[in-house]
């Protein structure tokens, strides 16, 4: 016989449920909101993606500039030479005077006047769309001394060597004396201290960014010449010399207004040198204090990645520019070779030359 406090602890006691999982429990809990929208983006971007067909999808805007039509247009295409499976591919410019026929006509206006008025004897220009790879050329047979322009293949060279050379940037060289002073520079603003040793970044900058003659000289003695020639053919370039004035003195380089286009063009595209070295050679470019050529004719706020050459023979002048204008959303390659009477009046020429293309180009 149950006692009464037994009797009243079981009337008491309520029916037991089964005993719950731990498990259970955790799953029976309420999920937040937070973690349940976290779970559900994946299953949402999933089915958005399925029922949406390809036909929606855009291409990143990176690429969008390559899809332009070019009916009724000539391309010219430029691989690098290569003996094994690859030929890399280095330029591409398309030749549509539809789109530059404004520009054409009065960058050829200005050159005939200034014919006239005997500021020049010849000029031409190479303008550039690089975002299209549209282009114009004007007088583009005529042939040039390129002068200090070939301080960027010689850069180009020593860059290219450095990829697989980490260390020659920082390697050494003395400067002696003075090399080779045949053609004295009349545009300069620094120059080498003899007996002093300069590594390879210094030079590239005292070449490029003072366009220092000596510099160059240094450089060039310190590289197999043929290393030259090499690059000519890599970008198709035919290799001319002044035989004219120069036929017992040696060879002379000669070379129209698209074969000096083509070292700007390759590190813009970073075709020939990698990444690294392109952008090396661009910020150098960017540095170039020269400022009475083509950086007349743009705004001061827009940055330019130029180089001048001049040349002053047998009563000849010559001044050339080459500048990758960084014109907004809509970058262009400028180039303009001149030959005349008074090499003071030159610079002057390029530049209104920079202004009218500037111009045509910023309303596009």
């Amino acid at each position: 016989m149950s006692s009464p406090k037994i009797k009243e602890t079981l009337k008491n006691k309520k029916p037991s449920k089964k005993e719950t999982p731990r498990a259970k429990k955790i799953l029976m809990k309420p999920i937040p909101l937070y973690i349940f929208i976290l779970l559900c983006l994946p299953l949402f971007s999933v089915g958005l993606f399925l029922y949406h067909p390809q036909k929606t999808f855009k291409k990143p805007s990176t690429v969008i500039n390559q899809n332009f039509e070019i009916a009724d247009a000539s391309a010219r295409i430029v691989r690098e030479n290569d003996t094994g499976l690859i030929k890399p591919l280095l330029l591409v410019e398309i030749n549509n005077e539809q789109n530059f026929a404004s520009v054409r006509t009065k960058i050829n206006n200005y050159i005939e006047q200034k014919k006239k008025q005997g500021t020049i004897s010849s000029a031409s220009v190479y303008l550039n769309d690089l975002n299209t790879a549209n282009h114009i050329e004007i007088n583009p047979e005529e042939l040039y001394d390129p002068a200090s322009l070939m301080k960027v293949p010689l850069m180009i060279i020593y860059l290219k060597e450095s990829e697989s050379a980490p260390g020659l940037l920082q390697k050494k060289f003395l400067y002696k004396e003075n090399i080779k002073g045949t053609y004295a520079a009349t545009i300069k603003d620094k120059t080498l201290i003899p007996g002093k040793s300069y590594s390879v970044e210094d030079l590239l900058y005292y070449m490029i960014v003072y366009s220092d003659n000596q510099a160059f000289w240094l450089l060039a003695d310190n590289i197999d010449n043929h290393k030259f020639d090499l690059l000519n053919k890599d970008f198709d370039i035919p290799i001319k010399f002044d035989n004219l004035n120069h036929g017992d003195k040696g060879q002379n380089f000669i070379a129209n207004v698209n074969s000096m286009s083509r070292f700007f063009r390759v590190l813009y595209n970073a075709s020939y040198l990698n990444e690294k070295m392109s952008l090396y050679a661009l910020n150098l470019l960017t540095q170039c204090n020269y400022k009475e050529g083509i950086l007349r004719g743009v705004d001061s706020s827009t940055k330019v990645a130029h180089k001048f050459g001049e040349r002053v023979e047998n009563g000849v002048a010559e001044f050339h520019e080459f500048g990758i204008v960084y014109l907004r959303n809509r970058p262009y390659l400028l180039g303009v070779m001149s030959k005349g009477n008074q090499l003071n009046q030159l610079p002057e020429f390029v530049g209104d030359i920079s202004e009218i293309a500037f111009n045509e180009m910023k309303i596009k």
